[in-house]
């Protein structure tokens, strides 16, 4: 007689009416085809189950990295996508006239003396959602805010900037997802999808505005499932949301159109998709299509209802950017000009792609690996980086214009970090001696930390982090302690973030019917109820407690002033002397709790050269200009200060005819 032993949970039970009081079972010969496919259905599931957790995991680890590294908008580019944003959600219209400040009166359009942002629409509709859910949510509960940049102090802001930290996360567990289902390694898989979460410039758009780490997203979303399809016929709801992704791409990125063909183009080259599939126009080939459709058509919708002409985008209004609707004069730079700028460096960035994240060049050789054991997909990673390559290697401002960096290769960046997994799983751990492995890792782990160090050093020096003036925290240059302050400068509102997520992984457990990712760690007689509500209330409680508001505000007080940095008085200010010099300031800031607002109103003539908090350097500007500081700035020195009483000195800079400073709390 042949049995099957195997071991299982103690229990005393019957399975297909057999009787089993051990946590040994002997299954009869006719159910041993049963028994292997059902031990083959659990331990299948148990891996999708392992792969769930994991991707869970990294969305988490790289997604709350992005939001403690969070400022607030910056920049005349973000803004112009947040004056739509806020025109959509707060006058149903698509016309900024009331939000055109945003836009630093340079990326917009004007048509029939009505304002428009010049940006594709799609980063803001997709962003809208986010802004209505916190202005909502604003009117009856205390919600975090920034107070940097453009539309200071408002919760809607800052519920709005969550979709490029979320966008950021979902990419870089969707690149480990692609990579495993390339056939990369664990191990291989995350040093990929870590790579391109902390070493390089997608850390850094992340916390921005701009809509090229959306494009990112949606280009992994449509690749991930165009790798995982088999069927356009059986998989209807899997071909939907592929094509869906690769058309509203388009609508985010105009430029995304060659990206969303060469997908395409892979999906007919690899007999996923036939033309006679497309020319059947059965209800499940149809569906599909239109999903590609319905998204392109928001583009000549938009410019109709703006401009009275489908095909006339925002651009040919622009007063500074109309040259974009020509694409003889956008596609003006010489290849051996752009190129190996976006590359390595140029004039118009402080760094290429490769000067800035040299681990990358480790990519471009497992490219070789990836085409031995997967021909058509290295080929397809080879196309998109390239014609995004050769694109914006002839597109006038390829240097990313006035923050100077490669952010136009952000949507592709995932796709040549890629064959990082290749390069791991094909070279490095296929050496076959334990000190060759640790030879060739060596420099895998200084390219990945000199690459980290360089885009932080880049995010420190961005607008919203640096030293300009009182936006908080500053580096001092050589202090690493410095370097780590000014990029997690929001670290301290962590916790509400975290709480946020609780709240959208319960809603979405509910939708799905299941906690994806933790049923592993739970095991299989969790209680689903008790699980979802739980994190529901827990992400609320948090949330709320860690918002970075509350009804009692932090207060200024115990002033007093120095002429020489060693005799003080004990006066309020305001303080103004004749004759300039310097002017010395100290005062205490008194914390009451970690969720207290705790940001206050600064002026001064000329300028307020150094500010430390905490007996901490946090500001220092090594160029006043004549009334720098005079109409005042915010500052919010919530990441610096800790429950109880803070100490803040500013030593301040005058001109040779008066020395003033006058500081206030703001609720």
């Amino acid at each position: 007689m042949i049995s099957l032993t195997f071991l299982s949970k103690p229990c005393s039970s019957s399975y297909a009416g057999v009787k089993t009081d051990s946590i040994f079972y002997t299954a009869p010969p006719n159910l041993i085809p049963f028994t292997l496919f059902r031990v083959y259905n659990m331990r299948r599931k148990q891996a999708v189950e392992e792969e769930e957790l994991i991707m869970l995991a990294v969305f988490l680890l790289a997604s709350s990295v992005f939001f403690a590294s969070t400022y607030g908008f910056y920049g005349s580019n973000t803004g112009s996508h947040y004056a739509l944003v806020r025109a959509v959600v707060e006058n149903q219209s698509f016309k900024v006239n009331s939000f055109v400040r945003y836009t630093g009166l340079i990326d917009y359009a004007v048509y029939e003396d009505n304002a428009y942002s010049d940006r594709a629409p799609g980063l803001a509709f997709a962003a809208a959602p986010f802004y209505l859910t916190g202005k909502l949510a604003s009117s009856v509960l205390p919600l975090a805010a920034y107070y940097r940049g453009w539309d200071p102090g408002n919760p809607a802001g800052f519920t709005t900037l969550l979709l490029p930290v979320i966008a950021g996360g979902l990419s870089v567990a969707l690149l480990y997802r692609i990579c495993r289902e390339l056939g990369g390694s664990v191990y291989a898989s995350l040093i990929t999808a870590f790579t391109l979460a902390f070493a390089t410039i997608f850390w850094k758009h992340s916390t921005m505005f701009f809509s090229h780490v959306l494009s990112a997203f949606l280009l992994l979303l449509g690749l991930c499932l165009a790798l995982t399809l088999k069927s356009l016929k059986k998989q209807r709801s899997h071909a939907c949301a592929m094509f869906f992704a690769l058309g509203y791409m388009v609508v985010v990125e105009y430029a995304n159109i060659l990206l969303t063909a060469i997908v395409v183009s892979y999906l007919f080259a690899s007999r996923k998709m036939t033309v006679k599939d497309v020319t059947s126009m059965k209800k499940e080939i149809l569906h599909p299509i239109l999903c590609l459709i319905v998204p392109l058509l928001i583009i000549p919708f938009y410019n109709s209802i703006n401009f009275g002409d489908p095909m006339t985008t925002a651009y040919k209004y622009s007063p500074h950017h109309g040259w974009v609707g020509d694409l003889g004069e956008a596609l003006s730079t010489p290849l051996s000009e752009g190129v190996p700028g976006l590359l390595f460096t140029g004039e118009q960035v402080n760094g290429g792609l490769f000067l800035v994240s040299p681990i990358l060049l480790l990519s471009i050789w497992g490219l070789k690996y990836m085409y031995r054991s997967r021909k058509p997909e290295s080929m397809l990673v080879a196309a998109l980086f390239l014609a995004h390559l050769l694109f914006y290697g002839k597109y006038k401002t390829w240097g990313g214009g006035g923050i100077s960096d490669t952010r136009y290769l952000i949507t592709v960046t995932p796709i040549i970090v890629l064959p990082l997994y290749a390069w791991v799983d094909g070279f490095l751990l296929k050496r076959k001696h334990e000190f060759e492995k640790a030879f060739y890792t060596l420099p895998l782990l200084v390219l990945f930390g000199m690459s980290v160090v360089n885009v932080m050093g880049d995010i420190a020096t961005e607008e919203g982090h640096g030293t300009r003036e009182f936006i908080f925290p500053a580096v001092k240059a050589g202090e690493i302690s410095m370097l780590f302050d000014n990029v997690f400068g929001n670290i301290g509102r962590l916790p509400a973030y975290l709480g946020i997520v609780a709240i959208l992984y319960s809603l979405a457990s509910l939708a799905l019917k299941r906690t994806v990712g933790i049923a592993y760690v739970m095991g299989e007689d969790q209680n689903f109820v008790a699980i979802v509500l739980g994190l529901a209330v827990a992400g609320f409680i948090a949330a709320i407690a860690f918002s970075g508001t509350s009804s009692v505000p932090a207060e200024l007080k115990g002033w007093s002033y120095s002429l020489d940095g060693f005799h003080w008085s004990k006066v309020e200010p305001p303080y103004g002397f004749e004759g300039g010099g310097r002017l010395f300031v100290k005062g205490v800031l008194d914390v009451p709790g970690p969720s207290s607002n705790s940001v206050i109103g600064v002026m001064a003539e000329d300028c307020v050269s150094k500010v430390y908090v905490n007996d901490r350097l946090v500001s220092e500007v090594s160029n006043c200009t004549a009334c720098m500081h005079c109409d005042g700035v915010r500052m919010d020195l919530g990441p610096l200060v800790q429950p109880g009483l803070n100490p803040i000195w500013f030593e301040v800079t005058g001109s040779g005819e008066a020395v003033k400073f006058t500081a206030q709390k703001l609720e």
